[in-house]
């Protein structure tokens, strides 16, 4: 497990760079949660089409460092996840910003804008889709999308906890999404 030392939250945050191909994907877990245990079963999971993984603990969560004078505020979480991202002695971070450099600047921005997810995820100027569980819907936020046209996939068997619930799944649709 790598660890750095986040300014922001004043603690170690760790996470696991899990090998695989190409630029990997950054997993987030929720609040109360902790990637270290969520998202494993998906990243190992033949669906998953040995993509490279980081699955980042956020403060407070997982194997990081529970610092007392934190806010745990969602911005301030965001920041964290900025900086991991910026980490200078990251090989995989060199090639996400020499890749798409306007991506770590505008992804990293956009998390700490604001408090209207929906709006920020609709108004996002690149290719994006919502992810549900059958067992989640209906769902309001669902039938909005589709009437904006966005894409979405329900996940079979499964509602807000998909990386338990149906980890192939999710697997699966995290790789035809980045492909």
């Amino acid at each position: 497990m790598d660890s750095f030392f986040s300014p922001t939250a004043k603690c170690r945050v760790r996470w696991q760079d899990l090998p695989g191909s190409g630029v990997p994907l950054i997993f987030v877990h929720g609040l109360g949660c902790a990637s270290s245990c969520e998202y494993p079963r998906v990243v190992v999971d033949k669906a998953f089409g040995g993509k490279r993984a980081i699955l980042l603990d956020l403060p407070g969560c997982g194997y990081s460092e529970k610092p007392r004078d934190y806010s745990y505020s969602i911005s301030e979480q965001a920041i964290v996840v900025a900086e991991l991202v910026a980490q200078d002695d990251s090989p995989w971070a060199g090639s996400l910003a020499v890749d798409a450099p306007w991506a770590v600047w505008r992804g990293a921005a956009s998390l700490v804008a604001g408090n209207d997810w929906f709006t920020r995820f609709v108004d996002l100027p690149k290719p994006k889709q919502l992810i549900f569980g059958e067992h989640s819907l209906p769902d309001d936020d669902f039938s909005r999308l589709d009437a904006l046209g966005i894409p979405t996939v329900v996940l079979p068997g499964c509602g807000h906890l998909m990386s338990w619930e149906n980890p192939t799944a999710l697997a699966a649709a995290l790789t035809a999404f980045c492909n």
